[in-house]
């Protein structure tokens, strides 16, 4: 795939005069941060509108990339930059990855979408763009860092578990690796 091809020119056009904001060729709204809060104490709409974010995501790093297998082919630091690219412009945060084995942590810094849509956003852009189903949990959440393990159904569940009986991130990921659970 070579370089990044995310080129911020024109990446957002503000249409004054038809009051319009579009990213990709789609029309997109601002949206302070307090009503997206608001729609993630609702489970079902958080994941409705969160998945409907990353689609549209997902769907920008498709018309740079060109392909599903493309994306696949890439390499996993090209594919973080592709969408640290969109969530940047989103205003979603700051994105970086982290890799434990097998595991893959996407850090948002700066974030400001509770986890419920953040998980959501990350599900659906990254199922549009590779084709794979892939899930979501949050490993550490520090003020506006959060840490998110992006894996299998499976995993993501098994890791959830660990985390919710108290067991420490860093240990879940061992445990996740040497179960050979971690995809």
């Amino acid at each position: 795939m070579g370089q990044p091809s995310f080129d911020v020119a024109g990446a957002v056009v503000f249409d004054l005069p038809r009051g319009a904001v579009r990213a990709g060729g789609t029309q997109i709204v601002c949206v302070p941060i307090e009503a997206l809060a608001a729609l993630a104490d609702d489970p079902r709409v958080a994941e409705r509108v969160g998945r409907a974010m990353g689609q549209a995501v997902g769907k920008r790093i498709l018309t740079r990339v060109g392909s599903s297998n493309a994306v696949r082919e890439a390499s996993i630091e090209r594919v973080v930059t592709e969408l640290g690219a969109e969530f940047a412009l989103a205003g979603y945060g700051s994105l970086s990855l982290q890799r434990w084995g097998r595991a893959m942590v996407l850090v948002v810094t700066d974030g400001a979408l509770p986890d419920p849509l953040l998980h959501a956003v990350f599900a659906a852009s990254l199922e549009v763009s590779t084709g794979q189903k892939v899930a979501c949990t949050t490993l550490t959440r520090e003020g506006t860092k959060v840490s998110v393990l992006v894996s299998s159904e499976r995993a993501v569940k098994q890791a959830g578990d660990w985390l919710g009986s108290g067991i420490a991130w860093g240990e879940v990921l061992t445990r996740l690796q040497a179960a050979s659970g971690v995809s």
